[in-house]
């Protein structure tokens, strides 16, 4: 595949699809790369792998087990999950309206058991039931 280097701004071809860099400017990348390294640990801003570090979030104890690692194993699930959720809910709010049905006690949990008796979740059956009934009433 055809890329264009970051650096120089010429085309080169990609063996990967990650590639930046065309092949005379990726040694200049790397030596740029180790350069900012070297004064983040000369300035004790770099994490050694392995070292222990306080979590953000919870002040537990962590041992660092990767470079770009910034809290514990525990929130970092958590943080991920919240993140998810709320593209989820951004998502939602951006593509669907919210309708709400009351129903009579008892009646949902038959809706449900029919929904699952084609397959489909509640919200796919009373959707496929409106659907039904408004191509109905253009006839």
């Amino acid at each position: 595949m055809r890329k264009k280097c970051q650096i120089c701004g010429d085309e080169f071809e990609a063996k990967s699809n990650r590639a930046m860099y065309c092949e005379y400017c990726r040694t200049k990348a790397q030596v740029e790369r180790n350069r900012l390294y070297a004064q983040k640990r000369s300035e004790g801003k770099a994490k050694r792998i392995g070292s222990v570090q306080i979590c953000p979030f919870c002040k537990q104890e962590y041992t660092v087990r990767s470079g770009s690692q910034q809290c514990c194993e525990n929130c970092r699930q958590k943080q991920r999950y919240q993140r998810q959720k709320a593209e989820a809910e951004k998502y939602k709010k951006e593509h669907y309206d919210r309708l709400s049905v009351y129903v009579p006690k008892g009646k949902s949990s038959e809706l449900k058991a029919a929904a699952a008796g084609l397959g489909m979740s509640l919200n796919e059956y009373i959707l496929a039931a409106l659907d039904k009934f408004v191509s109905s009433d253009d006839k």
